[in-house]
């Protein structure tokens, strides 16, 4: 039988998904919001025992993601202006609900297997390796130009998809 501090951090990793999009959408950044997401697992870890087991998790991991994402923020931006903590409140207020979140992300999940291998491995590129359209141009021998343009279209055609699988007029 797993210990309570290891039922949290299953609960963290079962959730990791649904807090990335969270703190991504708190901060506008895909790659800080991983490393923002790596503190929150050891937030909870270290804390794990504070949490009740079979209390609302996720509440509890986007309290900590929230208070981990404005300190980040805050130590990344100290000659930058920052959101002030209203300003964020208001940003999270707006975010979709975590329930959203996981339609949306399976979603997307399906409509990523539906494409092509070349778009796949295009979108790889771009939103899991995080490469520039310069820097796909360059590994794919192409003009900047053609790289945008095909981004774009996969873009147009993934959410298309996306607004279909969850009932919106797309």
């Amino acid at each position: 039988m797993p210990t309570h501090t290891e039922q949290v951090q299953q609960l963290v990793i079962r959730h990791a998904g649904l807090l990335h999009g969270f703190i991504a959408s708190l901060c506008g950044d895909l790659v800080l919001a991983e490393d923002i997401l790596q503190e929150v697992f050891l937030v909870c870890t270290t804390r794990a025992q504070t949490f009740t087991l079979g209390s609302d998790f996720l509440a509890w991991a986007r309290a900590i993601a929230r208070f981990k994402t404005m300190e980040m923020l805050r130590s990344r931006t100290r000659d930058r202006r920052m959101l002030n903590q209203d300003a964020l409140k208001a940003v999270e207020s707006e975010a979709p609900s975590l329930e959203d979140w996981q339609r949306q992300r399976e979603a997307l999940h399906r409509c990523l297997e539906r494409l092509s291998p070349g778009q796949r491995r295009l979108a790889a590129m771009a939103y899991g390796d995080g490469l520039s359209p310069q820097q796909i141009a360059d590994k794919r021998a192409q003009a900047p130009q053609v790289v945008h343009v095909m981004l774009s279209k996969l873009r147009r055609i993934l959410r298309d998809c996306v607004l279909r699988r969850m009932g919106l007029d797309a």
